[in-house]
This record gives structure tokens, sequence and C-alpha cells, in this order.
């Protein structure tokens, strides 16, 4: 800013006023030159062919261009003032001076184009530092992924080892778990034969607690048949009661309405009396004033009297039949205060009654809570019984599989059986042809054995030609010499017959124990197959008593589930019956003073009319 306002004051100033030197302008020439050797740089890497991205990629030609840029404000005005210097100290004109700053501002124009594609150069560079930075962090990225893949990998293989070791591990300890299991199978078996016995243990169990249940239920019905005779008793009774209750109604009205009628006629009588009395009063107050009227009421008076007399009579028949009414009533009270006792005894009977049901109930709750328990350990009973049932089920099931197991091996050993007659018939054949072969062997004996015979009849006779001979000795030398050759070629042929007789019987000797072994085989295949039926027959007949045992226990768990079922509904019947009969005594009780308060009720109507 400095340079500038500096050469913007020589500018203005005049010519005469600026004291120049020859080293000052010295200095500006070297600063001119500087800026033609800038200036010859970018014609230089154009001539060349590079581009400006190019020539400032390399970090020595930036560093040149930005010391060039950087130093390109100053040199072109240090430019400016040396070329006004020399404007001013050769005197030049202002229009190549004006020449000279348009040509200067064109250049600082092209100098700042230069700068700003310099630097949109650098920028593209820079963001291409950034992308290629962006990269080469994402390769490392990659190749820290890569190793940690690596790593991860390595660690999945040490781990799959480690399985491998823990699956030798678990396959050791699997054979170990096998043999154990093996172990508990025979150990489950002997349980399965502890369990058929707890099985028939429980079986008996069952038919205790069958027994116990079948008692109880008689006992319930019999308690049942009390309470219904206690209930018609009961009823009987409330029926008496209540007939009674009506006699004596009955007998109160009848008594009610004679003594109302026969006080109804006394009232009558004395109103009578009182009407002839006050009529005697009159008489005798008017007797002074006429006599014969006296007279005459004397035998109206008379006549009064007599009929006072008779109403007297007839009061003391009403007096007497008041007597035999209240007598009568007397009675009534007394047959009613018998009908009370009797009632008091009835209730008491009743109350008796009623604590005897309260006893039975209570009685009834006991057996019934006996019997809930009883159920509870049926029903428990019955649980585990079914849980047996499962587990006998699984053995049923494991016994089907090993059932079908030994029929594929009873398939297996008639298939065998079936090659093994095949075998046996072909050794049959065999033996038959070893017979055969056995007989003609037997034939060439035979034959062999005659000629032995006829040779022993030939040794007979040499021997008696021999004695012949031998007391012909001298006179035929020669012909015991042939003889004797003839006789060691006899000896020969006996000794090979002999031989072959010794072979012979050796083969024989062969043959026989083969026919034997062969028998022998032949009784262990049949003894082999019988043990075979036998086998066969014993799993049949398991598998029978297996089957019957298992329709056994299902019909005893179906009884046994009737029976359940029919107790339940004993049970809930009972319970209907006992509700039922709560409500009907209670209104028993209810029923009787309500019908004395209607009759009390009744009664007082009846007296206030």
């Amino acid at each position: 800013m400095g340079l500038l306002v500096g050469s913007l004051g020589l500018l203005r100033t005049p010519h005469a006023s600026f004291p120049f030197s020859n080293p000052l302008s010295s200095s500006v020439l070297t600063s001119q030159r500087k800026a033609a050797r800038t200036r010859s740089l970018l014609p230089t890497c154009r001539a060349n062919g590079e581009s400006h991205a190019d020539a400032v990629v390399t970090p020595p030609r930036r560093a040149l261009l930005l010391a060039g840029i950087s130093t390109l404000p100053f040199l072109t005005l240090g430019a400016m003032a040396a070329d006004v210097v020399l404007v001013q100290g050769q005197c030049l004109t202002k229009a190549a001076l004006l020449q000279d700053l348009q040509n200067e501002r064109k250049l600082v124009e092209e100098l700042r184009a230069q700068i700003s594609q310099l630097e949109s150069s650098i920028t593209r560079i820079a963001a291409e530092k950034n992308i290629l930075e962006a990269k080469f962090k994402e390769k490392v990225d990659n190749v820290d992924v890569l190793q940690d893949r690596a790593v991860l990998l390595g660690s999945e293989i040490n781990d799959k080892e480690k399985k491998i070791e823990s699956l030798k591990v678990s396959l050791s300890e699997n054979e170990s778990e096998c043999k154990k299991l093996s172990s508990n199978f025979e150990q489950l078996k002997n349980e399965l034969a502890l369990a058929n016995s707890t099985i028939q243990q429980l079986k008996e169990e069952l038919l205790g607690t069958k027994a116990e249940l079948n008692s109880k239920i008689s006992l319930i019905d019999s308690l049942n048949e009390k309470i219904q005779s206690l209930s018609s008793e009961k009823d009987n009774c409330v029926q008496r009661i209540e007939d009674i209750m009506k006699d004596y109604d009955d007998l109160k009205i009848s008594s009610d309405r004679r003594a109302a009628h026969d006080a109804e006629l006394l009232s009558k009588k004395e109103d009578q009396i009182r009407d002839i009395e006050e009529k005697l009063e009159l008489a005798t107050a008017e007797g002074s004033d006429n006599n014969a009227i006296i007279a005459e009421l004397r035998k109206e008076k008379d006549d009064l009297k007599a009929l006072l007399e008779r109403e007297a009579s007839t009061a003391k028949i009403l007096k007497d039949e008041l007597q035999s009414t209240q007598e009568v009533l007397g009675a009534s009270k007394f047959e009613a205060s018998n009908l009370s006792k009797d009632l008091d005894e009835a209730r008491g009977s009743y109350e008796k009654l009623m604590t005897e049901v309260s006893k039975i109930q209570d009685d009834f709750s006991e057996t019934k809570k006996m019997l809930a328990g009883s159920l509870e350990g049926a029903k428990s009973n019955a649980k585990l019984l079914s849980v047996e049932l499962i587990s006998h089920k699984a053995v049923l099931k494991k016994t089907k599989e090993e059932l079908d197991i030994t029929s594929k091996e009873l398939k297996n050993a008639v298939a065998d059986h079936e090659n093994l007659k095949k075998e046996l018939v072909e050794t049959y054949k065999r033996l038959e042809a070893a017979m055969h072969e056995v007989n003609e062997e037997k034939k060439v004996v035979s034959s062999l054995n005659r000629e032995l015979d006829v040779l022993g009849n030939q040794m007979e006779t040499d021997a008696e030609a021999r004695r012949a001979l031998e007391a012909d000795l001298y006179e035929a030398t020669k012909s015991l010499d042939e003889m004797n050759e003839s006789a060691l070629l006899l000896s020969k042929e006996v000794e090979s017959s002999n031989s072959r007789n010794n072979s012979l019987e050796a083969e024989k000797e062969m043959l026989l124990k083969s026919v034997t072994e062969q028998k022998k085989v032949a009784k262990e295949a049949q003894e082999n197959i019988e043990d075979a039926q036998n086998l066969i027959m014993r799993l049949g007949g398991e598998k029978e008593n297996l089957e019957k045992r298992a329709k056994k226990f299902g019909e005893e768990l179906a009884s046994a589930k009737g029976e359940i079922l029919r107790l339940r509904r004993q049970i809930s019947v009972g319970k209907e019956s006992v509700d039922e009969l709560q409500p009907k005594s209670n209104e028993v009780a209810a029923g009787a003073p309500f019908s004395v308060r209607k009759t009390a009720s009744r009664r007082r109507k009846r007296r206030n009319a």
C-alpha cells in the first residue's frame, strides 16, 4: 500500500521536483529485469506444452510461481515508478506515459487473470488432494477392516477349534451318557417291574376304596331313607296339628255363637222385666185413683207373676242351658288344653326331630366331607393311575416297538429258517449223494472183500501148494522161486489192498463223522427252530396277556370313571334333597304360629262384630 501511494505521489508531482540519481535507476532496472523474468516464465511454460495445472503441480514450480505472484504487485509498481522516472528524466510526453500505463494495466489484468487461474488450479488441486486423501483414508480404513476381519477370522478359527474340542468332549460325554442311559434303561426295566407291583397294589387299594365307597353309599342311602321317613312323619304330624287346630277353631266358633245367642235372649228378657216393673210403678201410682184399675192390675199382676214364673222357669232353663254350655265350654277348654299339650308335645317331638335331622345333617355333612376326602383321594389315586397309565402306555409303546423289533427279528429268523431249510435240503441232497457214494464204496469194499476172500482162498491153496512144494522143495526150487516172486507180488498187492482198505476205513470214519456232525447240525437247527417257535408262542402269549391287561385296565378305568360320576351324581342329588328338605322344614316351622295368629285375629273380629 505504501508503494502504491508513493507511485501515485510520483505521478502527481511535477517533473523538476524529482531528484533522481543513477543508483535508483539501476534498482528500477533490476526490478524491471525481475518482472521481465517472471513474465517470461509463463510463455516458456506454454511453449513447452505444459498446462497451467501441470506447470503448477510440481513443488519447485509452485514455490517459484507463488514467489512471483507475491512480488508481482511490487514489481509492477516499481516498474511503473521507474517508467515515470524515466519519462520525467527523459521528458517523455503524456501520450507515451498513458500508453505505457494502459499496457501496464493490461499486463496487470493478465497477471490477475493468471493469478485467478492459478488460484482455481490450486483449489482444484487441493480438492483433488482432499479426494485422494479421502480415498487414501478409505483404503486405510479398508485395510483396517480387512485386518479386523483377519483378526475375527482368526478368533473364529480359534473358537471353531475350541468348539471342535468341546464337541469331542461332548461326544465322549454323550458316549458316557449313552452308557448311563443303557444302565438307566435297565433300571427303568426294574422300576417297571416295581411299577407293575405297585399297580397291582393300587388295584387292590382301589378295590378296598370301592368297597368303602359302596359301604358309605349304602350308609347314605339308609340315611336318606331315614330322612324321608322322618319327613313323612313330620308331614303327618303337621297335618294332625292342622286338623286339631281346625276342630278347635270350629268349637270356639260354635261356643261363641251359642254364648252370643244366649246373651241376646237374656238382654231381651231383662228389657221385658224392666218394662213390666215400670208399668207396675205406673200402676201403683195410678192405684189411688182407680181401685178397679188396681184390681184389674192385680189380676194383670197375677197374670204377670204367672208369666214371670213362667219366664223364671224359662230363665232357669236358659241358666241350665248356659251351665251346660259353660260345662261344654269347660270341656272344650279342657280338650283345647289337652290339644295344646298335644301341640306342645308335638312341637317338642318336632324340635327333637329337628335336632335329630340337624344331627343327621351334621352326620351327613361329616360323611360328605369324608366322601369328599375319599373322592379327593380317589381323584389323586386316579391321577396317579392316569400318570401310571401314561407311563404304562409309554412302556406298552416301547414293548410294541420291542415286539415290532422282535417281529422283525422273527421275520429275519424265519428267513434264516427258510435259508437253513434250503441248506438242510442241500445237505440232505449232499448226504444222499454221499450215501450213494458210500453205497458204491460199500459195493466196492464188498467186491474187494470178495476178492480178499478169493485171495484168502488162493492163499490157502497157495499154502497147501507151499506145503506140497515144501515136500517137493528139492524137486521144484525153480518153481518155488517163481512162486516166491508171485507170492511177493501177491503180498505187495495184499499190502496195497490193505492200505486201500485202511484208507477206505479212514474215509468211512470221516464220512461217519461228517454224517454225525451234519446230524448234530440238523438237530441243533431243529432245536433252534423249536426254540424260535417257542419264543414266538411265548411272545404271542405275552402279547395277548398285555392286550388283556390293557383291556382290563381300560375297563377298570371306565368302571372307576363311571363310579366317580355316579358318586358325584348321588352327592349332587343328596345336596338337592337336603336343600329341598331345609325350606320345607322352615315352611312347616313358620306355618303353625301363622295359623294361630289367623285364628286369633278372626276371634277378635267376631267379638268386635
